[in-house]
C-alpha cells in the first residue's frame, strides 16, 4: 500500500521499495523543481542515512 503526503511544492509517495517525490508545477513553484520533475529514492539508500 502506498502512503501519500501532499505538500505545498511536492507530493511524496511512500512505496514498499522507494520514496517517490513528484514536484508540482505552477506559478508559485520555483523553476528549479521543473528540472527533475520526479525523483525516486530506493529504501536501501535511505536506510544508510544517519543524523
Amino acid at each position: 500500500m502506498t502512503a501519500r503526503i501532499d505538500g505545498a511544492e511536492a507530493t511524496w509517495f511512500l512505496d514498499e521499495d522507494a520514496i517517490v517525490i513528484r514536484y508540482s508545477r505552477g506559478r508559485r513553484v520555483p523553476q528549479l523543481f521543473d528540472v527533475p520533475g520526479e525523483v525516486s529514492v530506493p529504501h536501501t539508500v535511505s536506510a544508510r542515512v544517519t543524523a
